[in-house]
């Protein structure tokens, strides 16, 4: 009986730029739900439903840094408070370290605006 290769998982691509800095608006505006607003890993499959559909099965885990998904594909449905994602995509770890120092970046300076006097 002949063994069956295992396929080797792929890295999540990373993004351009553009998409990073438009993923981090994105995530400042509330458009955007990660897996930073979750208070419990566990809640995980939960909320971002095609991680048990198998959506990233092919993908190296080790690779992924961020779970991500639009607030508008929301099913209507919660889990413990938190929005169930029938979509969602991931980051690989250097692209979530940049977008959540452009989030946090962004962060200080709408706080640092002050109405005209």
């Amino acid at each position: 009986m002949a063994k069956k290769k295992k396929k080797k998982k792929k890295g999540v691509p990373a993004k351009t730029p553009a998409e990073l800095h438009q993923l981090a608006t994105g995530i400042i505006q509330g458009r955007i739900f990660t897996d930073r607003h979750l208070g419990d890993v566990k809640l995980l499959s939960g909320v971002f439903l095609p991680i048990v559909l198998g959506a990233f099965r092919d993908v190296d885990p080790n690779t992924i840094g961020m779970i991500y998904a639009e607030m508008g594909s929301a099913t209507g449905m919660a889990v413990n408070g938190y929005p169930m994602f029938s979509a969602c995509a991931a980051l690989n770890k250097s692209d979530a370290v940049t977008v959540l120092k452009l989030v946090a970046a962004m962060h200080t300076a709408l706080k640092s605006v002050t109405l005209p006097a």
